[in-house]
């Protein structure tokens, strides 16, 4: 990761040309899970994500169909009991691949409430038969590791490969550290994983990993919302994603990683929201925030200067397409590499908003963009600033 400073705008990385679907006997990677896999359509709704609904920026899709299963609200047990696991072992078959990840919602009531979807804890094969309140239905529940024995052996007899994954962790901390479930859902997947001989991301791990090297302030910034610790934007998304296939590379022998492509042809998403945090000031931490030195300081709903600043944020290297939205009265001039020149003199009217956009080529490490303004006076800013990085 490099710093790249910037203010104000939507940062794009380029991406390169997608290819066509062609290939009509191309295997399938079934996705199966509950929210944090597709929320809701998987279209973004209530601007929360499942990383299912953007992995297949990472396939090769002349290689492989992916078809994301997925749905919120399901626990091992309810997917299996809704007839959805059914639904797919009728399309499954030779070669395709199933990524399994549930654990968010097996913690729930067992016949109690108007959602009881838990199962047992463990990977045992305990049962306990129980009478739903909803539905006065018998119903006999499992354990956790032994539904998910049952969609691995449902694969491997129809001739695909079973992935597990384990949960995705959540955004609570604990003295700096992500809290993490290596100790119940992580080590009972594993367990159901060697039990069926089928292949283990510890998604939780690499997935925690990630969120320190980030930082709290940084995670709960632009990976989360404040009202929800288990449900992603689309940035964070993007990071679960990235370490679901980090982890299908590091597979020995799996050949679903013959259907990854070179690069990432996605364009994952965040936005700072300057008038509604406290003002930062950039640290390895929190990989964001004002450089040291800036003078910056707010007024009600908006950030004002009177003097160049630096805001930064931690980037990939590459080329990136800067969109800037300006609001208020003021004049903007905007240098990438805090030397060439991208916008000069982009004068903003009382009360309207303006967007330049430009392409920023190859950024280097420490490549700053430099803001300066001239206004007669403070420079109100929209509530929401979006952005969008790689």
């Amino acid at each position: 990761m490099i710093r790249s400073l910037l203010f104000l705008f939507a940062l794009l990385l380029v991406p390169p040309f997608s290819r066509a679907e062609t290939n009509a006997t191309r295997p399938t990677l079934f996705l199966i899970g509950d929210s944090t896999v597709k929320n809701g359509s998987g279209k973004g709704d209530g601007a929360l994500w499942g990383w299912g609904s953007v992995i297949g920026n990472y396939f090769d899709t002349n290689k492989i169909v992916l078809q994301n299963k997925a749905i919120g609200g399901r626990s091992s047990r309810t997917f299996l009991t809704e007839g959805r696991w059914d639904e797919i072992l009728s399309k499954l078959g030779p070669g395709d691949f199933v990524i399994m990840q549930f654990g968010h919602n097996d913690g729930g009531e067992l016949a109690r409430g108007d959602r009881p979807r838990g199962s047992l804890k463990g990977n045992g094969n305990e049962s306990q038969e129980v009478t739903v309140e909803k539905t006065g239905n018998k119903e006999t529940v499992y354990s956790y590791g032994w539904y998910l024995r049952k969609y691995i052996s449902g694969a491997k007899a129809k001739g695909a490969k079973a992935i597990v994954c384990s949960p995705i962790p959540r955004n609570i901390w604990r003295d700096g550290k992500v809290a993490r479930a290596s100790n119940d859902y992580s080590k009972w997947a594993a367990e159901a994983a060697r039990q069926e001989g089928a292949f283990f991301i510890d998604l939780n791990e690499i997935v925690a990993k990630r969120y320190e090297e980030l930082g709290q302030p940084f995670v709960a910034t632009n990976l989360f919302t404040a009202a929800d610790h288990t449900h992603t934007k689309r940035a964070g998304a993007e990071e679960n994603a990235a370490a679901v296939v980090s982890g299908i590379r590091g597979l020995e022998n799996c050949f679903l990683k013959g259907h990854l492509s070179l690069r990432k042809t996605g364009t994952p998403s965040f936005s700072f929201d300057f008038a509604a945090e406290p003002i930062r000031f950039y640290s390895a931490d929190t990989g964001f925030g004002f450089e040291p030195g800036a003078i910056v300081w707010k007024e009600k709903d908006f950030i004002t200067s009177t003097n160049p600043f630096y805001f930064s944020v931690k980037v990939p290297e590459g080329n990136y397409k800067v969109t800037a939205t300006l609001a208020g009265e003021s004049t903007l001039t905007l240098k990438a590499e805090a030397r060439r020149l991208m916008l000069e003199n982009i004068h903003t009217a009382a009360g309207t908003f303006t967007t330049r956009s430009f392409i920023s080529m190859s950024a280097r490490r420490k490549s700053p963009l430099t803001a300066k303004f001239i206004s007669s006076r403070a420079k109100k800013r929209p509530r929401r600033f979006p952005g969008t990085i790689n």
